[in-house]
């Protein structure tokens, strides 16, 4: 492996090099490192093998090279876009392939942050999309209803998006948006009421002001202009627009069709099975970042120990996320059944305070047990309980400053039981407290200080709920969080 500038890499060995390459190559996507300003410094070896070349030149923004010349402008924009206001983003776009064959690709990054609060670069990651999930079962935009001009092709995405201003009016679309109007008439200028009267004023509104998310179904969109083909189901989402300094400029809207409910099930199944089969590599990266950390290939250099570091980050993030998206299917499958066994509820808390003791240790976090030393039997399911107290304390860790302290504890009653998880951290606006568990919902402050999908604390309700239990949430801003579980110790 060669480098031509300063990088992390220059006081390791090639020994050293070589086996921080190998352990990049066992996450399951092309992984890929950049410094403060976005040059990429370290491309894996699944990255190099996909595009056939040597990183001599790949380093910086050689790699740009490589991507289709029509793209290659709105992905350098996005990537300075993404640098500049310091947070994580998805980029589509079609990456020439060793055989010369450019192939659609879902480049993801996220910020990594110094201890002062600067950014010290991005870890990401390249899925090749034809690979994962066949292109014949995504919709492609027909050419008649693309417009030729204002299209911005930074939203390349196969569900329609609609950029609008403080006003709601569009000031960008893609071409899936014509596709699903099917007409190529510019609508650009005008407010989406205006194309689409389905849209509430109301509903973006609070989107705009309380900066928050929301989904609905609409089986009968009205159009102002009606299709030939009938009116369409959408599944429309929005979401608000922010600067570099986090003021809301607008909002982007996505629609996206409602498919039959037997498309539905295929895509579903589909994405059931690389869940499950991401899970197993993941797991296994995770299993040899630990032996790495506890000496099995000798000391480790500081350097190559801290963007090994960085890459464990990484992949603990995309096995959480993995582990949160199985749940889900399960609980929105409607398989809301348990399989019940006699557990001690607080062996399931403690278990999982000793599976992220090393990242509360990272940060410096303190994790007190103060739960009862006597055990606490119940009828419960072991591994989804357990994933909500996993979810509980990974939140609080996330949200703890350096030095902070995590503390788990209980009471009983009668007919309860009652765990707290209570933390220091930032803790959350009022008005985000009656939405933390809706699913998706992730507050302002909460997606500058993490990155994440918003479903760990929607999961938390559902399995609490499904043990006829319930889960609130008492927090002041500045001083921390309390998570409050009851569960009924009766069996009924």
């Amino acid at each position: 492996m060669h480098t031509h500038k300063a990088t992390p890499f220059q006081s390791i060995s090639d020994e050293r090099q070589g086996l921080f390459a190998k352990m990049a190559d066992l996450i399951p996507r092309m992984v890929w490192i950049s410094d403060s300003k976005g040059s990429r410094f370290f491309l894996s070896p699944k990255w190099l093998a996909f595009t056939g070349v040597d990183l001599p030149f790949s380093e910086g923004e050689g790699w740009l090279n490589l991507v289709h010349p029509q793209d290659r402008l709105r992905v350098a924009e996005a990537l300075q876009t993404a640098v500049a206001a310091k947070q994580s983003f998805h980029i589509e776009y079609r990456l020439r392939r060793r055989d010369g064959v450019y192939r659609k690709i879902l480049d993801s990054g996220t910020p990594e942050f110094r201890e002062d609060g600067s950014l010290q670069g991005y870890l990401g990651g390249c899925t090749d999309i034809n690979e994962t999930i066949h292109s014949g079962s995504r919709p492609s935009a027909k050419d008649s209803f693309a417009p030729p001009v204002n299209v911005d092709t930074n939203f390349n995405a196969p569900i329609a998006i609609w950029k609008l201003d403080r006003k709601f009016r569009i000031i960008k679309a893609n071409p899936a948006v014509y596709q699903q109007l099917e007409s190529d008439e510019d609508v650009t200028g005008k407010t989406i009421f205006d194309v689409v009267p389905s849209i509430s004023e109301s509903m973006l509104e609070r989107v705009l002001t309380e900066k928050s998310r929301l989904q609905v179904s609409c089986p009968t969109v009205i159009l102002a202009r009606p299709r030939a083909s009938g009116a369409p189901s959408w599944t429309i989402a929005a979401w608000p627009v922010t600067d570099t300094e986090g003021n809301t400029i607008g909002v982007c809207v996505s629609t996206a069709v409602e498919q039959s409910s037997t498309y539905n099930k295929n895509i579903t199944d589909v994405v059931a099975a690389l869940v499950h089969d991401l899970k197993s590599p993941l797991i296994g990266a995770e299993r040899t970042f630990e032996a790495l950390f506890k000496g099995s290939a000798g000391t480790l250099d500081h350097d190559l120990e801290k963007i090994l570091q960085i890459l464990n980050r990484g992949n603990h993030s995309m096995l959480e996320m993995i582990q949160n998206l199985i749940e889900m299917q399960r609980s929105d499958s409607g398989d809301g059944s348990l399989n019940l066994e006699p557990e001690d509820v607080f062996e399931i808390a403690r278990c999982t305070f000793e599976e992220l003791a090393a990242l509360a240790s990272d940060r410096e976090i303190v994790l007190q047990d103060c739960l009862p030393v006597e055990p606490e039997m119940m009828y419960v399911e072991r591994t989804s309980l357990k994933r909500v107290f996993h979810n509980l304390v990974s939140n609080a860790i996330k949200f703890t400053n350096r030095g902070g302290t995590i503390t788990l504890s209980s009471q009983s009653t009668e007919n309860k039981l009652i765990i707290s998880v209570t933390d220091t951290g930032i803790g959350i606006p009022p008005e985000d407290q009656q939405r933390v568990f809706e699913k998706y919902f992730q507050g302002g402050r909460g997606r500058r200080q993490s990155d994440g999908t918003g479903l760990g604390l929607y999961l938390c309700k559902s399995i609490v709920e499904r043990h006829r239990g319930s889960i609130s949430v008492k927090s002041a801003e500045g001083k921390g969080s309390t998570f409050i579980i009851e569960l009924p110790t009766r069996r009924t």
